[in-house]
């Protein structure tokens, strides 16, 4: 289990960033959409 989990260890961890990216520039374009601060 812990071989597993250290194979998708560095499949994971770049999706997880392109995860955070992608919410962080949604919420960026709505709050430019809706006026925001």
């Amino acid at each position: 289990m812990a071989l597993a989990m250290q194979a998708h260890a560095p499949v994971q961890l770049p999706a997880r960033v392109v995860q955070m990216a992608a919410m962080s520039v949604m919420s960026f374009m709505s709050f430019e959409t809706f006026g925001g601060p």
